[in-house]
């Protein structure tokens, strides 16, 4: 069995996933950290990959030279996916030249941190991506017993050369050099033998849930949080940033316009005090940049005429 995929992060780009999936790949492993942060391009990613119909899974580069470091990067990857479904396991990296020199006994008690903390805390399956020489000389792979990901590319020239004989290898990355409708530039091309089928994620989530310190809210038909988007509940507007959390007692630019975001999260509307300057937002949650008038009420106060409009 023979399962054709590639893997990407944000060196390739902005992918066009339907010509990708057009082209036959079924399979696609997304960076999904940044050294510092989220792979600039893993939220774009994710969603369009599996909305093609590509099955997915994703790798971590490790950067780390002890077990703590690498039981970070493991929370960090955790706390990123937060439940999303995966198809294929959650890769780690090991390729970085200075984890090279920590000798194979340190080097696999670093993997295993890693590894461990994934599993203890999530659902996922695991693996590991090396090259064949890391497989060989580096690695303790009988105490690292998990499926491998193995870089082989003979003559790089973008088509398979000579499948690696390798015990526990689940897929071969063949080449760097491939060329795939969809991605502009050259990819890493994969070939799987293994048939990842049956979706791993958490228990499904609905609606509010209260998370690191913060809101979320998931999407009833997906189990996802709402992302980077407006979204109303019970007649209020809420914003979410690209981790999914609900922003508060915040201003926010979108499309050009102002917004205010309470101390409840909820759109602000209205005439506001805030900060000790006056404010009027219209009914959309726009701030009015206009020049307006006030008019006293019976009692003296200072309204906008407008305001009668505003629910």
């Amino acid at each position: 069995m023979e399962i054709w995929g590639l893997d990407v992060s944000s060196f390739q780009g902005t992918v066009n996933w339907n010509k990708v999936a057009a082209a036959g790949y079924r399979y696609a492993v997304l960076r999904c950290l940044a050294r510092v942060g989220t792979d600039s391009q893993f939220e774009r990613n994710y969603t369009q990959a599996r909305t093609a119909g590509l099955k997915v899974g994703v790798y971590v580069f490790s950067y780390a030279l002890t077990e703590m470091q690498a039981v970070k990067e493991a929370e960090r990857a955790a706390a990123l996916l937060n439940g999303r479904i995966l198809e294929l396991p959650i890769y780690l990296d090991l390729e970085w030249e200075e984890q090279r020199r920590l000798g194979k006994q340190k080097l696999t008690a670093v993997a295993q941190a890693f590894l461990q903390t994934i599993r203890n805390h999530t659902s996922y399956m695991v693996g590991i991506y090396c090259n064949t020489d890391w497989y060989h000389n580096i690695l303790d792979t009988d105490a690292l017993p998990y499926d491998y990901w193995i870089a082989s590319y003979g003559d790089n020239d973008g088509r398979p050369d000579k499948r690696p004989s390798i015990k526990n290898m689940a897929a071969w990355q063949y080449t760097s050099q491939g060329i795939v409708p969809g991605i502009s530039g050259r990819a890493d091309l994969d070939i799987f033998y293994k048939e990842y089928g049956k979706p791993q994620t958490a228990e499904k989530k609905t609606g509010w849930q209260q998370e690191n310190g913060g809101w979320r809210y998931y999407l009833g038909n997906t189990g996802e949080p709402v992302r980077n988007d407006w979204y109303r509940d019970n007649g209020r507007w809420y914003w979410f940033n690209g981790a999914g959390m609900m922003e508060t007692a915040v201003w926010y630019k979108y499309q050009g316009s102002w917004y205010y975001l309470g101390a409840d999260g909820a759109m602000a509307k209205g005439q506001q005090t805030i900060d000790g300057k006056w404010y009027i937002m219209g009914e959309d949650g726009r701030m009015v940049t206009e020049p307006v008038t006030l008019t006293p009420d019976q009692d003296g106060a200072l309204l906008w005429p407008g305001l009668a409009d505003i629910k």
